[in-house]
């Protein structure tokens, strides 16, 4: 798995959809063919970041 905000391979699984880079801290859902991404704020809340990325072929 490849994170779509930084291309690292740091990326462990949270549940079936839902997934977490270890590198750049952030957590992101697959929704149909789209990646949605979430910023972890420092109170722990999840906020959704405006980039969304397609999901490629290699994910």
């Amino acid at each position: 798995m490849i994170c779509p905000n930084c291309s690292n391979r740091e990326v462990g699984m949270l549940t079936s959809n839902r997934y977490f880079c270890h590198s750049c801290c952030v957590e992101f859902t697959r929704a149909k063919n789209k990646w949605k991404l979430y910023e972890i704020t420092e109170d722990g809340l999840l906020t959704h970041t405006q980039k969304i990325v397609f999901e490629s072929a290699e994910g």
